[in-house]
């Protein structure tokens, strides 16, 4: 979405979004982590497993 319509195309559309999803992709998943893991792609690996195997909310939810 954010390749079609351009990056600054996005931030004037999505602001509040965009400064979300940038903030989390720099963010560390916790203190002594890895600067290269963050909690942007920890939690788009996780709703893409959940994605995969088809698991419902309340079962994601419970696991979570």
């Amino acid at each position: 979405m954010i390749h079609d319509l351009g990056q600054e195309s996005f931030q004037q559309a999505h602001a509040p979004m965009y400064d979300t999803l940038e903030r989390d992709s720099k963010k560390p998943l916790y203190s002594e982590c890895n600067k290269s893991l963050t909690l942007l792609p920890a939690v788009l690996s996780m709703v893409n497993v959940k994605v995969r195997y088809g698991w419902s909310d309340k079962s994601f939810t419970s696991l979570l």
